[in-house]
C-alpha cells in the first residue's frame, strides 16, 4: 500500500512565471510602457495596481516622449466647394497605429475647426467664427478622446461690450518632453491703435490667462504659428525678418528670413511647420509648382538654410484626389491614400491646401 501523498501548502507552491511578473512591479511596468496605446488602454481593468502604473504621470511621461517622435498620421481638411462645411479624412503613414475611430471622433461634429496640432494634442475651435466673438476654444487629445474647454480670455467680454479689438490669432504651445502642462497664445488685433497687437498666455498649469506687457507692432503672418524650439513661430510675407516668442520666458525674438527672388515683393510660402524636431519652410515661385525650395532653421536662429534631407526623409504630397508619398533621396513615389469624393465630384469637390492638414500624433497626455 503506497503512503498517502502528502499536498504542498500553497506557499510552497513554485510560481508561474506570470505570476512572478505580475508581483513584480518595476518589470510589469516596463511591459506596459512597450505595449500600444489601444491594449494599454484596455489593460487598466485588469486590476487597481494596473491601473495605478497605466495612469501614473512617470510612465505617461516617458511614454510621450517615445510617442512624440512619430507622426502616425495627417489630418485632412476636406473644404466642399459651394458648401459651408468642412469634413476631416485622415491619412495614415503608419498603418499600424492609426485607428478608423480617431479619424471618426472628429469627423462626426463639422462646426469643431482644427486650428493647430501639437506633440499630440489638438487646438481647436467651435462656434460661428473667431473673429465676431462667438466661438469656444478647447484643447482635445484624439487618441484618448479626452476635451478641456479653455475659460475665456480676459479681453473677450471687452471685445463683446466695446467692439473695439479682435482675436487675430490662437496658438497652442505643448512640448511633453519638457513638462506635462501646455500654454495657450493669443494675440488680438487693437482697433484703436493702427498696426498694434496685444497679448494673452493661458496656462493649463495655473488654469487662468495673463495679459502680456503692452501692445507691439510686427509685420508677420500671426495667423500661421508653428510651436518648436520653445517658441511659437512666424514667418514674414515680405522682405523682412520673421518672428518667434518663447513661450516660458516671454521673450520676442527675430527669424532670419532667405532673401526674396529678384522681381517679387512678396514670399510665396507653401509649407511652413514642424517635423521631427525641425523647422521647415517651402517656397514655390514661378509658374512650375512640382519645383520648390525647402529650407531649414537651425535652433540659434542665425538662419534658414537648405534642409539637410536625410535617407528617410519624405514629403507627402497631393495630386488629383489622392495622396503621394515621396521619398526626397531616391526620388520615389508611392501612394498612400485615395480621397473619397462622393457623389459630387464635379459639382462641389473637396479641396484643401496645406494649411488645412495638421499632424496626428499618439499621445496619453492629459487635457
Amino acid at each position: 500500500m503506497l503512503p498517502p501523498i502528502k499536498k504542498c501548502p500553497k506557499s510552497q507552491l513554485p510560481l508561474s512565471s506570470s505570476v512572478i511578473i505580475a508581483s513584480n512591479e518595476d518589470l510589469l511596468t516596463e511591459i506596459l510602457f512597450r505595449l500600444p496605446i489601444k491594449p494599454l488602454f484596455q489593460f487598466k481593468c485588469v486590476s487597481k495596481n494596473w491601473l495605478s502604473i497605466i495612469t501614473n504621470p512617470l510612465l505617461s511621461h516617458r511614454k510621450n516622449i517615445n510617442l512624440c517622435k512619430n507622426i502616425s498620421g495627417l489630418y485632412v481638411v476636406l473644404r466642399k466647394m459651394f458648401m459651408f462645411k468642412s469634413e476631416y479624412d485622415i491619412i495614415p503613414l503608419d498603418k499600424n497605429n492609426v485607428s478608423s475611430a480617431v479619424s471618426e471622433s472628429l469627423i462626426s461634429d463639422h462646426s469643431i475647426q482644427i486650428l493647430q496640432s501639437c506633440n499630440g494634442l489638438l487646438l481647436c475651435c467651435s462656434g460661428k467664427g473667431i473673429r465676431d466673438g462667438k466661438y469656444d476654444y478647447f484643447i482635445c487629445n484624439p487618441t484618448t478622446r479626452q476635451f478641456k474647454t479653455i475659460p475665456d480670455p480676459i479681453y473677450k467680454s471687452f471685445v463683446m461690450r466695446k467692439g473695439i479689438e479682435s482675436v487675430y490669432s490662437v496658438n497652442l504651445a505643448f512640448d511633453p518632453r519638457t513638462s506635462p502642462h501646455y500654454k495657450v497664445v493669443c494675440i488680438y488685433f487693437s482697433k484703436t491703435l493702427e498696426d498694434h497687437f496685444d497679448m494673452e498666455i493661458y496656462s493649463s498649469e495655473t488654469g487662468v490667462w495673463k495679459r502680456l506687457g503692452n501692445s507691439f507692432t510686427a509685420e508677420v503672418n500671426f495667423k500661421i504659428g508653428v510651436y518648436w524650439n520653445g517658441a511659437i513661430n512666424w514667418f514674414s510675407l515680405w522682405e523682412g525678418d520673421g518672428l518667434y516668442f518663447n513661450v516660458n520666458e516671454e521673450r520676442f525674438g527675430k527669424i532670419p528670413m532667405f532673401p526674396l527672388p529678384e522681381g517679387w515683393e512678396e514670399r510665396r510660402v507653401m509649407y511652413f511647420g514642424e517635423s521631427n524636431d525641425h523647422l521647415h519652410l517651402i517656397e514655390i515661385y514661378g509658374p512650375c509648382t512640382t519645383k520648390f525650395n525647402v529650407y531649414e532653421m537651425d535652433k540659434e536662429y542665425t538662419g534658414i538654410l537648405y534642409t539637410r534631407k536625410n535617407e528617410e526623409s519624405f514629403v507627402v504630397l497631393s495630386v488629383p484626389g489622392k495622396a503621394v508619398h515621396y521619398n526626397i533621396e531616391d526620388e520615389t513615389v508611392e501612394k498612400i491614400w485615395d480621397f473619397d469624393q462622393g457623389e459630387c465630384d464635379f459639382e462641389c469637390p473637396s479641396i484643401f491646401n496645406w494649411f488645412d492638414v495638421f499632424q496626428y500624433i499618439e499621445s496619453v497626455s492629459a487635457v
